[in-house]
């Protein structure tokens, strides 16, 4: 009964996730579109035949899919389409100006981003910033820290008389800071001082180089969430929505470069994976995990692969340049690239899926 509840659970939390993602994603195209004045045949959430739809006013048929996994939203392009909504005023999407149709494409991407801002707003505001306490929770035996006397357990007040708030204050000061750290920190109760001498860091980076930064030796682990103003939640929100689009950007390159495997690519089962674990940290848990895989959607359709957003947008600026829509052949054969590039990597996320699968990984390691 527990693992049957457990499957639901995760499955719950996993789709309702994918669908938020989705809908705001498809509801960006929508709205410009429509400001646009193009007319939209289907907004559909999930693909396949219709578990339930419905229709507006502008004939626009809404709709979800018996298989939940993605959306689309089908714009009038002829004058087939036209007949459902004769009778509201209506452009086709073909008609329209190569900017505009970037706005419409950029639209979803733009969309996907505000959502993950406003979740960490709110999640920095209400709940606060995930946070790791200046103690000191284990002390690398024979590093700097170790042979100056800090111990486990010791608080860090401030260092070179910079006051000290959380461990990414040391991690900062000690990466800004050239030579000996003057150090307070509270020990059961008492006050005191020392100095430490950072060493070089002795790891390694993924691309066999010396890291080349301060090495003090000392690691923390207790963490505290720490409320913040509106403006500060805003500030912080759009440092980590940074933070997380570098990341995402750094390991696509790394892959591209063969410097970080592909096994990093995973799809709906890796997500729904970690929709378990983070449905079993709290709420504040699914709202930062909700608003990471908003800006990864948002920021891998905007790559300019033909059939995502940023694909398209690569086509509505060649129209611009040249003119008018780009020959039929050529278009056909840009979508025929794009299309076998998704494939591709669609093709590795779902081996990397299979492998995360205890009844599959027997076959894998057999093979490998």
């Amino acid at each position: 009964m527990d693992l049957l509840f457990s499957f639901f659970h995760t499955l719950f939390v996993f789709l309702s996730v994918l669908t938020v993602l989705v809908f705001v994603h498809e509801l960006g195209h929508y709205c410009i579109a429509r400001y646009h004045g193009v007319g939209v045949d289907t907004f559909s959430i999930g693909y396949g035949p219709s578990l339930f739809s419905w229709d507006d006013a502008s004939k626009t048929k809404w709709k979800i899919g018996i298989f939940p996994l993605g959306g689309y939203v089908r714009f009038c392009e002829d004058s087939q389409d036209s007949l459902k909504t004769s009778f509201v005023t209506c452009d086709f999407f073909s008609e329209k100006k190569p900017w505009q149709k970037i706005t419409i494409a950029l639209a979803g991407p733009a969309a996907n981003y505000l959502l993950a801002f406003f979740l960490l707003v709110g999640l920095f505001f209400f709940v606060g910033s995930r946070e790791v306490s200046p103690v000191i929770h284990d002390v690398v035996p024979q590093g700097p820290a170790a042979q100056a006397g800090l111990q486990k357990g010791d608080r860090i007040l401030q260092m070179n008389a910079i006051p000290v708030h959380r461990f990414q204050d040391i991690v900062m000061i000690c990466q800004q800071s050239k030579g000996p750290l003057a150090i307070d920190y509270n020990r059961q109760g008492s006050r005191h001082s020392l100095v430490v001498v950072p060493s070089d860091d002795q790891q390694h980076n993924q691309d066999g180089k010396k890291a080349g930064l301060p090495f003090l030796g000392i690691q923390g682990q207790e963490v505290f969430f720490q409320k913040k103003s509106l403006v500060s939640a805003a500030a912080s929100a759009g440092k980590e929505i940074g933070f997380l689009s570098y990341q995402t950007l750094a390991m696509i390159g790394g892959m591209i470069k063969g410097v970080h495997s592909t096994d990093n690519i995973g799809g709906p089962i890796r997500i729904a994976i970690l929709s378990k674990e983070v449905s079993q940290q709290g709420f504040g848990a699914i709202l930062f995990f909700m608003a990471l895989l908003s800006v990864n959607l948002g920021l891998i359709n905007l790559l300019p692969i033909p059939v995502l957003d940023g694909g398209h947008v690569f086509i509505y600026t060649m129209e611009g340049l040249y003119g008018g829509p780009l020959p039929p052949r050529a278009h056909e054969w840009i979508m025929r690239m794009g299309l076998v590039v998704v494939l591709f990597i669609t093709g590795i996320a779902f081996r990397n899926d299979l492998k995360n699968l205890t009844v599959f990984q027997g076959i894998f390691s057999f093979f490998s």
